[in-house]
């Protein structure tokens, strides 16, 4: 019996990317490596301000030898307007693809749906779209994009609802988008960019790379994305999240007694070795390590 379920989301728009030197241009600008990208495996990245601080977040696939790009509709029209700034002469076009949705399967076995193997950026391409396991962390679910996304694919579980798909992600730990990452606000790094592959240290120069590559191997990160469980609902962004008298973070995401927060890391630290509660509210919660990555 099936155990996962299906959503489309509606807070995704698409961008189509195509002409000769796209690759070349690409890879100049975003954080990972676009040269992985094929019929056959989607990436995450995001494109960074020069001083490291995110833009935009988005997967990038391969479709009929274009590009096409899956963001956060909020930051779709502003993502369009900087892509086409960089481009200047280089034979490239960028352009919406309106009739395109996103869908997703999430839960238990929806990483092997249909034809797919489980492996993260995992990718079936057909006439009508794209089916691609998330490549930030194969447990997040199947990613299905297209005129008719649901269609693409045999089993689609039950019907479930956005938040369901919320909850779901917020539970493993996993932030997106300008509403929890903020625009010009968060270093790729403390929001887990580089753990849920979506920096390659590798590639070369891209915008905001200098600062990145510095973070990684010069500095210990002060602030981090953490996965927090309360226990009763927790207040919307941006709540404070407090130790005692002292603020040591702020809500990033939040759905009913799950939630996401950027914490000082140090301060974290100091309040669990004096043995502080710490609350959001009225809501007490305590900060979980994510199953990809462990940070407190």
């Amino acid at each position: 019996m099936t155990a996962f379920a299906h959503t489309l989301l509606e807070n995704r728009s698409i961008l189509k990317i195509g002409g000769p030197e796209k690759r070349d241009f690409l890879q100049g600008l975003i954080t990972n490596d676009v040269e992985q990208i094929s019929p056959e495996r989607a990436i995450y990245a995001a494109l960074l301000t020069p001083q490291g601080k995110i833009l935009a977040d988005f997967f990038l696939a391969e479709h009929n030898e274009d590009f096409v790009l899956d963001c956060d509709a909020a930051m779709a029209a502003n993502l369009l307007k900087r892509l086409t700034m960089y481009k200047l002469r280089a034979q490239v076009t960028i352009e919406p693809l309106p009739n395109w949705k996103v869908a997703v399967l999430f839960g238990d076995g929806a990483e092997n749906a249909g034809s797919l193997a489980g492996e993260a950026g995992q990718t079936v391409s057909s006439d009508g779209g794209l089916v691609f396991i998330d490549p930030r962390y194969a447990a997040l679910g199947v990613r299905l994009m297209g005129v008719d996304p649901l269609s693409l694919v045999p089993d689609k579980g039950k019907e479930a609802t956005a938040d369901d798909y919320l909850a779901h992600r917020l539970d493993l730990g996993v932030a997106e988008g300008p509403q929890e990452l903020g625009t010009e606000q968060m270093f790729a790094l403390e929001a887990n960019l580089a753990e849920l592959n979506g920096v390659d240290f590798k590639k070369g120069c891209y915008v905001g790379q200098e600062l990145t590559a510095r973070m990684k191997h010069k500095t210990t990160l002060r602030k981090r994305i953490v996965p927090l469980v309360a226990d009763k609902a927790v207040p919307a962004a941006p709540a404070p999240i407090v130790a005692g008298d002292r603020e040591i973070g702020t809500v990033c995401a939040a759905s009913a007694d799950k939630a996401l927060g950027l914490l000082r890391l140090d301060r974290l630290e100091e309040s669990q070795s004096a043995g502080l509660p710490v609350q959001v509210g009225d809501a007490r919660v305590t900060p979980q390590n994510p199953p990809w990555l462990d940070i407190v």
